[in-house]
């Protein structure tokens, strides 16, 4: 999002920031945006005019309403600014996660008036119905639910925000927010906790090394989730616990449930016994947030059915990326769909500025439609953000939220997480690379534009941090995956999708890739190899089971 300068310099704003330094207030724009109303029948919730806050010491951006926030009580049902008032929550909300969640204390330091709008606000919440596909309320409710816990969790931040009342009574408070906000947000909690702080108690005293793998499986995807488990220990060793999920044996049927558990440390789990209704009413990806949350291990590497590696995936629990944020994303493709192109400017309308994990992110600078691969992720549940994360995202993909809201401008499931995160303004990364395309070399494409080749197929494509192939999903090495009779592809070409001195590629016609030739490579003596090994467990050991299933 663009916001003009104009050099102004501003005393006060209502706001009363207790920090050492220099700041500049930018001339304020008006960002409401054409279309209200378009966006899953959402209206963006902060058509008013922001300014852009910047720190001359960190040269660090908060953008917030021009409206002073006031050291007031929040009464919904009195109020006749409501909007303007949820506008000032919402700012006053995500002052005080950011500065909560910045371990170096460099950003906005929030003040006790910041935190009585937002503690007021919380306190009104009594009733615990509310608009589901209103993503804006839902957002603002579980960032009351986060603060409550966190201020609960750390009550030295509490001792130096509260002023007109005892901490004893808000801590009771806090502790009555988080209870009926899970309710309102979070009911499948109830069905195998006490609460979110019992359950992130239980990951948090996990020992480190408190590590599985989750799937979700249903019956067109058995024979590929029996291959990837066969791969994983074949290919690369990995025989740490693996947990198959699935919704009943409407999903899985019995006797393929049966087949897997006799596989050495694996566990099919029926999400049915686990979250009853979410599971009951799920639709194609809605279950891989629930699994995740479900999944018995502290961390959680989570992978489609048609993932298959070039190398061994457990590198990335050496990641800094993934050692300093407690998760790893990888980006899609940068392309746009015509199915969703609202998309964007919805999700950004929700927000009152992109957070500082999110601000250079192609799809909240229009670049693209798409923005994460959610075929493969890594999560440490016992860190407070990334649980709070994936309760969320769990949320918007039960049935009112992905029916009416998200699914209607969003492809499936893959941007709620990161959604999740960028909402609760819980840092997050992804790794530095983009998708790219694994295929057959186009001739007749390559020959239109010089020094540019074109790859063709619609298996994605990964590098892993230093810039290698790791992993592709879409179907693994069989041309239709969910057959029973196995037929594979032959592949060509690995289109990488980089982004620096070479521009990221185009994208055109049937996931065909146009990129740099430099950036097209041949697949290596050993890739070849790797393939025909895959076959050959499919050619076996998959094969072996087929004729009793």
């Amino acid at each position: 999002m663009h916001l003009p300068s104009n050099g102004k310099k501003v005393l006060a704003l209502g706001f009363f920031f207790l920090v050492t330094g220099l700041y500049q207030l930018q001339k304020p724009q008006n960002i409401a945006r054409e279309g209200c109303g378009t966006y899953g029948g959402i209206c963006p919730a902060h058509d008013g005019i922001r300014s852009n806050l910047t720190t001359a010491s960190t040269g660090k951006n908060i953008e917030f309403d021009d409206h002073p926030v006031e050291d007031i009580s929040f009464d919904p049902k009195e109020d006749e600014n409501l909007g303007d008032r949820l506008q000032q929550v919402d700012i006053a909300q995500v002052l005080l996660l950011d500065y909560f969640q910045d371990p170096s204390k460099q950003t906005v330091q929030p003040t006790k008036s910041n935190f009585s709008l937002v503690h007021s606000y919380a306190v009104s919440l009594n009733d615990t119905n509310y608009d589901r596909a209103d993503f804006s309320e839902l957002a603002r409710r579980g960032r009351a639910a986060y603060i409550s816990f966190l201020l609960n969790e750390n009550p030295k931040e509490l001792y130096s925000l509260v002023s007109d009342i005892s901490t004893g009574t808000t801590q009771q408070q806090l502790n009555q927010i988080l209870e009926k906000q899970t309710v309102s947000l979070f009911p499948f909690v109830a069905h195998k906790f006490k609460s979110i702080t019992e359950m992130h108690a239980l990951f948090a005293s996990q020992e480190q090394s408190s590590f599985g793998i989750a799937i979700t499986c249903g019956t067109s995807q058995f024979y590929i989730t029996y291959h990837v488990i066969l791969s994983l220990r074949q290919i690369f060793g990995i025989y740490d616990p693996i947990e198959v999920f699935y919704a009943g044996y409407s999903d899985l049927r019995p006797k393929m449930v049966e087949t897997l558990n006799k596989l050495k440390n694996v566990k099919t789990v029926n999400l049915l016994r686990v979250f009853p209704q979410e599971a009951s009413e799920y639709s194609s990806w809605s279950l891989k947030p629930f699994a995740i949350l479900a999944a018995s291990f502290k961390t959680v590497m989570y992978m489609d059915t048609d993932v298959l590696f070039f190398s061994n995936p457990l590198q990335v629990l050496d990641s800094n990326l993934f050692k300093k944020h407690g998760q790893l994303y990888y980006h899609d493709r940068t392309m746009f769909d015509p199915r969703t192109p609202q998309g964007p400017g919805w999700f950004q309308s929700l927000l009152t500025s992109p957070s500082p994990s999110g601000r250079s992110l192609r799809y909240l600078t229009d670049k693209t439609a798409h923005e994460m691969d959610s075929g493969f992720m890594v999560f440490d549940k016992s860190r407070p953000g990334i649980l709070f994360s994936l309760l969320l995202t769990c949320r918007m993909n039960s049935k009112i939220e992905r029916e009416k809201t998200l699914y209607e401008n969003t492809y499936g499931d893959k941007e709620s997480f990161w959604f999740a995160n960028e909402l609760l303004r819980v840092p997050y990364a992804f790794n530095p690379y983009f998708g790219g395309t694994f295929g057959y070399y186009n001739v007749g494409e390559s020959q239109k534009v010089r020094g540019r080749a074109a790859v063709c197929g619609i298996r994605l494509l990964q590098l892993n941090e230093s810039g290698d192939p790791f992993f592709w999903n879409g179907g693994g090495v069989l041309k239709d995956r969910k057959a029973t009779v196995f037929e594979f592809l032959d592949f060509e070409r690995l289109a990488l999708g980089v982004e620096g001195g070479d521009p990221k590629g185009e994208y055109f016609g049937d996931f065909c890739f146009r990129q740099a030739d430099s950036l097209v490579w041949s697949l290596t003596e050993e890739q070849m190899i790797l393939f025909e090994r895959y076959k050959a467990i499919y050619l076996t050991d998959v094969s072996a089971i087929s004729s009793f299933l």
